[in-house]
């Protein structure tokens, strides 16, 4: 858009919302002139504790206030997750969408959020000499009811000394080998004598 036309131009978005950062001038190089803003509906992202994280699901109800407006709370629901944990902070990030009908809540606010996620489920624990780690992801042996061993792969989460968390691939109760011999085959079957089974804490 030149500087003599300037004046006469009209810009249609492809869709509603407020116009936000301007980044173009009289005389610029070709690009984006400015950022629509939709602000009838807006994400909110929370890191969610590892403790919780098994709890968050997507459509669980959410109330977000913002402290810069006392008073006002927007509800939503979580629309989706990372789906997996941040390896160093060990939170789930989640997106909380709300609708926002009066544009009262500006992006970029800071906000608080409550999940409605309950007591949640604890992890299982199974003894640290009962994994087996080789080339590929983890595993430990689970004893059928009819005596043959099978390699299960699991998802492990917390180091607790002589107990290790298991996140998942497991089930509560199932009977484990302690101590896998390394020539162990799958399919095999096996004696079993003092059970020991995957629990949660």
């Amino acid at each position: 858009m030149t500087a003599r036309n300037v004046d006469a131009g009209t810009l249609v978005g492809t869709a509603g919302g407020v116009s936000g950062t301007l980044t173009a001038a009289t005389g610029s190089a070709p690009g984006s002139l400015f950022t629509l803003v939709q602000t009838d509906t807006l994400s909110v992202y929370v890191t969610v504790p590892e403790d919780n994280a098994a709890a968050v699901a997507i459509g669980k109800p959410a109330v977000v206030t913002v402290p810069a407006l006392p008073g006002d709370t927007l509800r939503g629901r979580v629309a989706r997750t990372a789906g997996a944990l941040d390896a160093t902070a060990r939170t789930l990030l989640t997106e909380v969408r709300v609708a926002n009908p009066t544009g009262v809540f500006l992006p970029g606010m800071y906000a608080q959020v409550q999940l409605a996620l309950g007591a949640g489920t604890a992890p299982l624990r199974v003894p640290a000499t009962a994994l087996v780690i080789r080339d590929g992801p983890p595993q430990v042996v689970t004893v059928a009811p009819d005596s043959t061993v099978r390699y299960q792969t699991v998802t492990i989460g917390r180091d607790l000394g002589s107990w290790v968390e298991v996140t998942g691939g497991l089930v509560d109760g199932s009977v484990v080998v302690v101590n896998p011999a390394d020539d162990l085959r799958d399919g095999a079957r096996v004696h079993i004598g003092a059970a020991n089974s995957a629990r949660a804490p």
